[in-house]
């Protein structure tokens, strides 16, 4: 049997003279083959010196990959880090893809600023703060409490969700001119389940909660304008995760929340089990019937204390078994699945919290 070929996840560190490159752009690399990461661009040059030094850690004959690489073109001084390691490279680059997907399925609307009419527009932009951002900079942290409303002016950001075990990235989305980030966090009053980054040179215009009520007492247009974000967003996500999750395919806690996990299977009316493997060989598992939970199961808890510990996981893998087998009956949910989701979100709040 042939030998599976690592893989990694190789990010611009310090562009150098490179017309190419930009900080912060990712590509997945497989043995000779490559994939970029939506929007990044890729230089011929620093791809072959990047794969002669990764060759022995592809190959499996290097335990380790090295941790700083660099261009060797002359004059160029471009360095890269490995940030990733991916057990499942195939997974991995789909995922990438389905961020693409995923931007590309928001767009369909049209932006943000463009379903507004233009008199609004002129005075949301009028009373927002803008705000310049280089290539790499953080706009938004995960776990940030949902205080403003950000507007994309110039640019593109990503939508990022970060390990955090080891560190390693999942790109859920990228936005580009007049698409707006932080109204979930802002609407439901959670704090944000991802980190926005710029992903070239920016310019973002920002709206303060009050601003942001003040403009929704004002305007009927603008509150059905928002919930229909909200729907596309939800339809986002499930366009980034559905195919994966109807494959069966195993993924990583690191990769979406299990919070999220729980609404995209809901939201697609899937039945199945979701299997979730943690630390220790630790397993739990939910079950789905037409997207409702029917049931969970822990350890010793009681049904919904396993569903609510669960959701708390934010490290190992999961699995989702279509028309997979059923649980016992003590382990049956009583609760409806948009309270257990409320609890959960709670409970993660609160956890949040106390980590400071």
């Amino acid at each position: 049997m042939a030998k599976k070929l690592r893989s990694v996840a190789l990010v611009v560190d310090k562009p150098g003279a490179c017309p190419l490159l930009r900080a912060r752009d990712r590509w997945l690399i497989e043995g000779t083959e490559v994939q970029a990461a939506p929007g990044a661009r890729l230089c011929l040059n620093a791809l072959c010196a990047a794969q002669t030094q990764l060759a022995g850690f592809l190959a499996g004959t290097e335990k380790s990959a090295p941790k700083n690489l660099a261009c060797g073109h002359a004059g160029c001084k471009a360095t890269f880090a490995v940030e990733d390691i991916i057990p499942d490279a195939g997974l991995t680059r789909r995922m990438e893809r389905r961020a693409e997907d995923a931007g590309k399925e928001l767009q369909k609307s049209g932006p943000f600023l463009s379903r507004l009419d233009p008199a609004l527009t002129v005075q949301i932009v009028g009373e927002a703060r803008k705000t310049r951002y280089p290539a790499g900079h953080v706009v938004l942290p995960e776990g940030t409490p949902g205080e403003n409303l950000f507007i994309v002016s110039e640019g593109e950001v990503e939508v990022v969700r970060r390990s955090p075990k080891d560190g390693s990235e999942t790109v859920l989305a990228v936005l580009g001119q007049g698409e707006c980030f932080g109204e979930m966090a802002l609407l439901t009053g959670l704090p944000t389940s991802a980190t926005v980054r710029a992903r070239r040179d920016s310019a973002i215009f920002s709206l303060t909660k009050t601003q942001l009520n003040q403009f929704l007492a004002r305007s009927t247009d603008l509150n059905r304008i928002f919930s229909s974000l909200l729907a596309d967003r939800l339809r986002a996500l499930n366009t980034v995760m559905r195919d994966e999750l109807g494959r069966g395919i195993l993924g990583k806690l690191s990769m979406i929340s299990v919070p999220d996990l729980v609404q995209t299977l809901s939201a697609s009316r899937r039945t199945g089990t979701l299997v979730l493997t943690g630390a220790k060989g630790l397993e739990g598992r939910v079950v789905f019937r037409q997207g409702q939970v029917a049931a969970a199961q822990f350890g010793v808890h009681d049904a919904e204390k396993a569903f609510l510990e669960l959701a708390l996981w934010t490290e190992g893998d999961f699995c989702f078994e279509p028309d997979g087998a059923g649980l016992p009956d003590e382990a049956r949910i009583k609760m409806d699945t948009m309270g257990l989701l409320m609890d959960a979100m709670r409970r993660l709040d609160d956890l949040r919290r106390a980590n400071g």
